[in-house]
C-alpha cells in the first residue's frame, strides 16, 4: 500500500504555488488532481497499454516523470516545479484513480 505524505494540496489555481513554497522548506507534498485525469493519465503514462486504462495506478519515478504528466492538458503548470526537483533529491510518484502526484524527499 503506497503511504503518502500527510501534506494534501487539491488541484486549483494555487496548488502549484503551495507545493512551491512546501518543496522550498524540503516538505514531502501530494498534489490531488481531478478525479477526470485519470484516463488522461492511463493513457499517457501506458501508451502500449491501452486494456488497462481502468487499472490503478502506481508509478514512481523522478522528474521525468512529472513532465510526462506535465504534458497532459490542463497539467501544464507543473512544469513550474520541475527546476525545485533535482532527481537526486527528490523521487515522484503518480497515483490513481484518485489522481494525485506525491513528491517526496529521497532519504
Amino acid at each position: 500500500m503506497l503511504k503518502e505524505p500527510v501534506l494534501r494540496i487539491p488541484w486549483s489555481g494555487r496548488a502549484v504555488e503551495q507545493a512551491l513554497r512546501r518543496l522550498k522548506e524540503g516538505d514531502d507534498v501530494v498534489i490531488e488532481l481531478p478525479l477526470a485525469i485519470h484516463h488522461a493519465l492511463s493513457v499517457r503514462l501506458r501508451p502500449h497499454q491501452p486494456h488497462l486504462e481502468s487499472e490503478p495506478i502506481d508509478q514512481t519515478g523522478d522528474r521525468r516523470l512529472l513532465e510526462a504528466v506535465a504534458d497532459i492538458a490542463g497539467l501544464e503548470e507543473l512544469r513550474r516545479l520541475l527546476p525545485h526537483l533535482p532527481p537526486q533529491c527528490w523521487r515522484v510518484t503518480v497515483a490513481s484513480p484518485h489522481p494525485r502526484v506525491i513528491l517526496r524527499r529521497r532519504g
